[in-house]
């Protein structure tokens, strides 16, 4: 099985327009309401995607798109 890691966005409205971009630059991404948001999180939206998670971050970085965090996935 392969390694996924979720990419914690917060608003809706960057995690929808993240994914398009990364699939856009072939890069298969599922948008989740993260569990347990904390306060500082914002909405709590995260993307989950395939390891290793830094092309998808720089790729988001460059366009803008705050990541505020990142974690494996089991």
């Amino acid at each position: 099985m392969r390694k996924m890691f979720q990419l914690q966005i917060g608003s809706v409205t960057y995690a929808v327009k993240a994914k398009e971009l990364l699939l856009q630059n072939g890069i298969r991404a599922r948008l989740i309401k993260t569990p347990n948001p904390a306060k500082e999180e914002g909405c709590g939206y995260s993307l989950v995607v395939p390891a290793p998670p830094q092309p998808a971050v720089s790729l988001l970085q460059r366009a803008g798109i705050p990541v505020r965090g990142t974690k494996w996935v089991p």
